[in-house]
């Protein structure tokens, strides 16, 4: 063998050398899109509910619109949803601000309130006073609804509550309360799960719109969403038989060993063209066939339509 010492081998040699014991440069994989998924969310919705959850939502914006257009002495009004999401009470109301939108509660019993409608100062001051019919006076925002118009907006939420049985006959929801500022009319726990329905509304012939929301409890949605059907647990027997097929499907890498061999690094780096290595074992032993580093089968060298083959002549036994 070549005996000749490289102290001092290239970087290519190296990477040969790592490369030939398991160690190999790690390539750079490119971005991958991926959606995003916060935990700190409910996902008490599967993909197919969420579908429901949308149809039903377009029906509660058309019946929003008949309601009001009909409250409204017929001057038309658009309702288009905004967006349904999902969240947990404590996000919703545990963020230390004051509380500054005026809300109805509504439910099927005054006693228990699932839901609520919320309409910011700014979108209730815009509503009374386009009912009113004075839409020429300048709107403030800041200032309180006078009593007429506190009982205008009770009215005006009352017929967007009242949209929901309309867009689904199995609800009874009726507002049950008089207008609350300042304070949620819900007791919920913090892990409570609510969907939130944002809204916008824009009288015909104008470009200006004003926002409001719903907020219900996820479990009454139930009526709207439905159950999500369980899939019926196959028996034992099949689920083995599945994962066996699938087990006898999958691709294993088998190499032919000719033989071990144990060198020092400094004559793995020594090595060149030309050099011969002798093997343990004799000319005329079998093969090894192996795989996942162990021996299966053991043959004899053959070739096979011009190709390197093995014939087996042992199978190995089983630990």
């Amino acid at each position: 063998m070549n005996s000749l010492v490289n102290n001092n081998p290239g970087r290519k040699k190296m990477q040969q050398i790592l490369a030939s014991i398991g160690s190999k440069p790690v390539k750079t994989s490119e971005q991958i899109d991926a959606t995003d998924y916060t935990w700190q969310q409910p996902h008490c919705f599967s993909t197919i509910q969420m579908k429901r959850l949308t149809n039903f939502t377009e029906r509660l914006a058309q019946a929003c619109s008949e309601n009001l257009t009909r409250l409204c002495n017929n001057n038309n009004y658009d309702v288009t949803i905004l967006s349904a999401t999902q969240h947990f009470a404590t996000e919703l109301f545990d963020q230390g601000d004051e509380k500054t939108d005026y809300c109805v509660a509504f439910g099927e019993h005054k006693e228990q309130p699932y839901g609520l409608i919320s309409i910011p100062v700014q979108s209730a001051t815009s509503w009374t006073t386009q009912l009113l019919g004075e839409t020429g006076i300048e709107e403030e925002t800041d200032r309180e609804l006078s009593q007429l118009e506190e009982s205008l907006l009770l009215d005006i939420a009352s017929v967007l509550i009242k949209a929901f049985p309309k867009a689904n006959e199995s609800y009874k929801i009726r507002p049950i309360q008089k207008i609350i500022r300042d304070k949620i009319p819900l007791e919920l726990q913090g892990a409570k799960e609510l969907c939130k329905i944002s809204f916008s509304v824009t009288k015909a012939a104008s470009d200006e719109s004003s926002e409001a929301y719903f907020l219900i409890l996820c479990d009454e949605l139930q009526p709207v969403v439905g159950k999500e059907r369980q899939a019926p647990i196959p028996p034992e027997e099949t689920l083995y038989n599945a994962m066996l097929n699938h087990v006898h499907k999958m691709p294993v890498l088998a190499a032919a060993q000719l033989g071990p061999i144990r060198l020092t690094f400094e004559e793995i780096m020594n090595l060149s063209v030309g050099d011969i290595l002798l093997f343990d074992n004799k000319v005329g032993e079998p093969i090894d066939l192996m795989t996942e580093d162990r021996i299966l089968f053991r043959g004899q060298p053959a070739k096979s339509n011009g190709n390197t083959a093995i014939m087996i002549t042992e199978k190995c036994d089983e630990d």
